[in-house]
């Protein structure tokens, strides 16, 4: 189910009584999860994959914390949320990532995927003028340098991965993009200022 249909589903509830509009996006859930786990394949177009329908190594999962699914639905473009999918069927099936790690490189990827919807963009068009508008969107944000660094490193991994499965996309280098991360703390600069003095 795509977002389009759940807002369209939500719409035709508010027209119902106030106990059926309260449970739509409890049904919508139950819906979308029975149909991911009971499926005799595994659908890996889903829009959210429910992380119970797979066997992991207990190494892979924290447990304070589980990953109970992964979303792909803020993705509009469907090549684009295909690309992704593929990519996060990678992680999830042979890489031996923990689970926590896959859903923040998913989602680190989503929110270029979802830049590149603004701009109806296919990853396979890409020019190195949208990775420049991207980087221009994470400049402004109010991130650590450590944090922007993490967005263009995983924009590079997701893209090198689809050039190794022979999908023609561009090539560009991240060093051009990061930015220098200073390791001193403030306890470190006030100390070597002491020393100064």
């Amino acid at each position: 189910m795509e977002q389009a249909d759940e807002n369209r589903f939500y719409l035709y509830l508010n027209k119902e009584s106030e106990i059926i509009k309260k449970q739509a996006s409890k049904i919508v859930e139950f819906a979308r999860r029975t149909l991911f786990l009971t499926d005799s394949e595994t659908n890996w177009q889903a829009c959210i994959w429910y992380m119970d329908r797979f066997q992991f190594d207990k190494s892979r999962i924290n447990a304070s914390s589980p990953v109970k699914s992964l979303s792909f639905i803020n993705i509009y473009e469907k090549e684009n949320r295909w690309y992704l999918q593929l990519y996060a069927k990678y992680l999830v099936g042979i890489s031996d990532l923990s689970l926590s790690n896959i859903r923040n490189t998913i989602s680190f990827i989503s929110q270029f995927l979802k830049y590149l919807d603004g701009q109806s963009k296919k990853v396979t068009e890409l020019e190195i003028q949208d990775i420049e508008g991207y980087v221009s969107v994470l400049d402004k944000s109010d991130i650590k340098y450590s944090t922007f660094n993490r967005y263009i490193t995983h924009m590079h991994t997701f893209l090198q991965f689809l050039k190794m499965k022979n999908i023609e996309v561009l090539k560009f280098y991240p060093e051009r993009f990061l930015k220098k991360v200073f390791r001193n703390t403030m306890k470190e600069v006030f100390q070597k200022k002491q020393l100064l003095i």
